[in-house]
């Protein structure tokens, strides 16, 4: 994808250290003109992947369309369980809590501006509600409440 695109690119974890290593990547090959993925968290990604964990997904899941949060439809982005599993999907089981989950699939809570913090059209600081309604302690968005979310980590590292 990085030489079809021409987009620098890197694998990074969740640490300061590999985010760090992982931006210094990009903005060297920004620099030089050069684009391929890096891998900066060679302790958890292999340049093969997980051959096994390859197969299982292969076998039990089929890529389908799937609905982000505050994102909309991206083509080609999500898994559901192949025919021969769906005796164990939960939208089956419980279709009840499915519709109820689906409401509001698209909408993020009034005055969070999380969606364009994940497109990368803003810093995390700039949410209407970061730092002050939304915060670790009283979360709003879904950014701030997961811990590896943009504005949590933006929180963590001191930004106010």
């Amino acid at each position: 994808m990085a030489e079809k695109y021409q987009l620098p690119a890197a694998v990074a974890g969740f640490t300061s250290e590999t985010l760090l290593a992982g931006f210094y990547s990009v903005l060297r090959q920004a620099i030089t003109g050069r684009c391929f993925l890096d891998n900066c968290y060679p302790e958890a990604v292999r340049p093969e992947g997980n051959p096994t964990a390859i197969r299982c997904l292969g076998e039990v899941m089929a890529v389908v369309n799937a609905k982000w949060r505050g994102v909309g439809v991206i083509p080609a982005s999500g898994f559901k369980l192949r025919a021969g599993f769906r005796q164990h999907d939960a939208r089956d089981e419980f279709p009840v809590y499915v519709e109820e989950g689906r409401q509001g699939t698209h909408d993020m809570p009034p005055g969070c501006d999380c969606a364009w913090v994940v497109l990368g059209r803003i810093y995390p600081n700039a949410c209407r509600l970061y730092g002050k309604s939304c915060t670790p302690r009283s979360p709003i968005g879904p950014c701030m409440v997961s811990e590896e979310g943009a504005c949590r980590i933006w929180w963590a590292g001191g930004a106010r």
